[in-house]
């Protein structure tokens, strides 16, 4: 919907025809601030370098909210058993919404698919300490020290027993989809192996 705005006081001016959703906030929020600091006797410059300071503030905060994009959670078993597909960089937007939605939940996740937010592709995130980091195409070309565990999925109730190895090499893509060739030990080689296995469907 298209909205006509105009803001006016003293020497400072601001017009325009059509605004969105997050310029309909910003005006709101000067024009309250303009109010009050109108009543408090306020000098025009210190008022204008007030408003300027704090829209700019907001605007970096909305900025910061509208590319923040949490997915909400996939819990149907049927789609999750489906074997998804390689990823292009036509995803490359499915990559950061996945990121976002481990950072929103890494209270209790460390890794997840992209299956997992509803979209059958070869993408997987990894949280490996205080770092996130994305795996696109991942492809296990060495693995090494077989032992027996039992993990449990954010999509899924319950756990599982699986077969793991303490070390793994993978080939895959990075966020810039960027060839990349790595060994991993441990907790993060797990989780991939783990993630690796959500997106064949045979978590």
């Amino acid at each position: 919907m298209e909205r006509k705005a105009g803001l006016s006081f003293s020497n400072f001016s601001w017009q325009s025809k059509k605004i969105s959703a997050k310029e309909s906030c910003l005006y709101g929020i000067i024009s309250i601030r303009i109010q009050i600091d109108e009543r408090l006797n306020m000098k025009n410059e210190i008022l204008l370098i007030n408003v300027l300071i704090e829209t700019y503030m907001v605007e970096i905060y909305l900025d910061r909210r509208e590319k923040i994009m949490v997915k909400k959670i996939m819990r149907d078993p049927l789609f999750l058993a489906q074997k998804s597909e390689d990823a292009t960089e036509d995803d490359k937007q499915v990559v950061t919404d996945l990121l976002d939605t481990l950072k929103a939940n890494l209270d209790h996740c460390v890794g997840m698919a992209a299956n997992m937010i509803g979209v059958k592709k070869n993408i997987i995130v990894v949280a490996a300490g205080l770092f996130q980091f994305a795996m696109i195409n991942p492809v296990i070309t060495g693995k090494s020290g077989a032992f027996q565990t039992e993990e449990g999925c954010l999509s899924l109730e319950g756990v599982r027993p699986c077969t793991r190895y303490k070390e793994i090499e993978v080939d895959y893509l990075d966020q810039n989809f960027k060839k990349k060739h790595g060994k991993y030990t441990g907790w993060t080689a797990q989780i991939i192996q783990h993630d690796e296995c959500d997106i064949i469907g045979t978590s």
